[in-house]
């Protein structure tokens, strides 16, 4: 949801390879939680948009900066070789548009 941006439940479950089942129940945990907003799709109402609610994406935005922090403390000592073969290495495991699988 982050990265995407509102969607509907569907389309999430597309995104991430769940189940819409699966994602329904995360979906509602999460908005008993309080780190989603529900809202009706427009022309369809049976069908609801979610999105990443203002502590929602407080939190991912917490989680981020640790990560990246983390990342930079097990990264800081490394050669410059090292860094561009993990690089490399990241690259292969990233998909685009332009390679097939």
């Amino acid at each position: 949801m982050y990265a995407f941006g509102p969607a509907r439940p569907s389309d999430v479950a597309e995104a991430v390879g769940m189940d819409r089942s699966s994602t329904s129940t995360l979906i509602r945990k999460m908005r008993t939680l309080g780190l989603l907003d529900a809202s009706p799709a427009p022309g369809d109402g049976r069908s609801i948009i979610v999105e990443l609610s203002a502590e929602g994406r407080e939190r991912v935005a917490a989680a981020l900066e640790e990560r990246g922090r983390e990342f930079y403390a097990r990264t800081r000592d490394w050669s410059t070789d090292d860094l561009a073969r993990l690089v490399e290495l990241l690259g292969r495991l990233t998909p685009t548009g332009d390679r097939q699988a």
